[in-house]
């Protein structure tokens, strides 16, 4: 069942790169790069959405996460950890890249991966979106300094990090949740 499960995820994964490519309006490209004989690690790399990176808060148009997939899996959450250049984000730390989930830290047995990597992007777009699928969670902060520069800067966000269509992006997510289970 957990195999199944997985290698569905894996296709929907892939069908969300696809349907990215096929289209001209967002800017956000993904590849996706196996890192082990079973896929259970991956890279996935995403390009073409802006954010910001180190205390600097330089701009970076693409994020690297090193992705571990438990044979567990869905009764383990999947790991991801950005490599650098690491995001400036209050859910990140810094040193490590890895990603503090909040809230979500609890097993989330009913998200796919393509739900996961959503979730990465909005906190790329450091969740401008009304309606967004995790909130920052100040109760449960990886990089404080990253917190108090979003609270001094909420009102022209959208000046450091680009807004993308989360709508559009959230179509292309349900039509990769439609692929036909095998």
């Amino acid at each position: 069942m957990n195999e199944k499960r997985f290698q569905n995820e894996l296709r929907q994964l892939r069908r969300l790169k696809d349907l990215l490519d096929g289209d001209i309006v967002l800017p956000l490209r993904i590849q996706i790069e196996r890192k082990s004989l079973d896929s259970r690690k991956l890279e996935v790399t995403l390009t073409g959405i802006t954010s910001l990176v180190g205390p600097s808060h330089q701009s970076c148009s693409s994020f690297t996460l090193s992705t571990e997939i438990s044979p567990e899996h869905p009764n383990v959450n999947p790991t991801f950890r950005f490599l650098p250049p690491i995001p400036f984000h209050p859910h990140v730390w810094i040193d490590r890249g890895a990603i503090c989930w909040g809230t979500r830290n609890t097993l989330q047995k009913d998200l796919c991966l393509v739900d996961w990597v959503l979730g990465v992007i909005e906190f790329l777009q450091f969740n401008q979106d009304v309606g967004c699928f995790l909130v920052i969670d100040r109760n449960s902060l990886a990089n404080k300094d990253a917190w108090n520069w979003l609270e001094s800067n909420k009102r022209n966000l959208a000046r450091y990090v680009p807004r993308i269509d989360m709508a559009r992006l959230r179509y292309f997510v349900n039509q990769a949740h439609d692929i036909p289970r095998q």
